[in-house]
C-alpha cells in the first residue's frame, strides 16, 4: 500500500510537471486552455454542445508568427467538431492583418478558405506570458 501511495503522489508531481496548463480569454473573449503536452502545445477552446476547437502544434513554434507547422511536424487541428475528429493538419500561425497584437492559430482548411473563425486568436501578451512561464 505504502509503495502505491508513493508511486500516485510521484505521478502527480510528474503530472503537474509534465501537463501544465493555462486558462484564459481569446481575442474573441471565448474561454481557452493552452496546455504544454511534452513536446507540444495544446490550445483549446470548448464550443456549445460538446464540439471544440483545437490546435496542436510543437512547443518550439509556439512564439513564431509567420509560420506554418506540418503534420509531419505535430501539427494537429479539429475544428468546431467533437474531440475525436483531430487529424493532423498543416497549422498556420498568422498576426491578424487589423490588429498586429493579435496572432491567429488557424488550420490549413481555415487558412485556404479565408475563414478566420475555424482557427484560435490570442493576443500576443498572453502568448509571451504563458511562454514566460514555461520557460520557451
Amino acid at each position: 500500500m505504502k509503495k502505491f501511495i508513493s508511486f500516485l503522489g510521484l505521478f502527480f508531481i510528474a503530472t503537474a510537471v509534465f501537463a501544465q496548463s493555462f486558462t484564459l480569454k481569446t481575442a474573441d473573449k471565448t474561454p481557452c486552455t493552452v496546455t504544454l503536452n511534452g513536446d507540444f502545445i495544446v490550445i483549446e477552446e470548448t464550443l456549445l454542445g460538446g464540439y471544440i476547437t483545437r490546435i496542436t502544434i510543437p512547443k518550439s513554434k509556439f512564439t513564431s508568427t509567420g509560420t506554418k507547422v506540418t503534420s509531419e511536424e505535430g501539427g494537429k487541428s479539429v475544428i468546431n467538431n467533437k474531440p475525436f475528429m483531430e487529424s493532423g493538419d498543416v497549422i498556420y500561425i498568422i498576426e491578424d492583418q487589423k490588429n498586429t497584437s493579435i496572432v491567429g492559430f488557424l488550420s490549413g482548411r481555415a487558412y485556404y478558405q479565408q475563414n478566420p473563425v475555424m482557427g484560435i486568436w490570442l493576443y500576443k501578451k498572453d502568448i509571451q506570458a504563458i511562454a514566460k512561464k514555461l520557460k520557451l
